[in-house]
């Protein structure tokens, strides 16, 4: 199955240098009138807890994701 961890990890070799941002265009992502679903995480032993915060952490440090201020 191809996930986005395993495309960045195909092209991590061909990047020769840091990427940047793009802000030349806005999008909004359309729900219809469906209100997002809201509900609590699933149960995570410890183990799975910590390998999760490792990997948002190591996506925050790169910049392909950053913090919401959203309730």
């Amino acid at each position: 199955m191809l996930t986005p961890d395993r495309i960045l990890i195909g092209i991590s070799g061909k990047i020769t240098m840091p990427l940047s941002r793009i802000n030349t265009f806005k999008h909004k992502i359309y729900t219809e009138e469906e209100l997002p679903i809201s509900q609590r995480a699933y149960c995570k032993s410890q183990a799975e807890n910590e390998i999760i915060k490792k990997k948002i952490n190591n996506k925050l440090e790169k910049g392909f994701i950053r913090l919401s201020n959203n309730p």
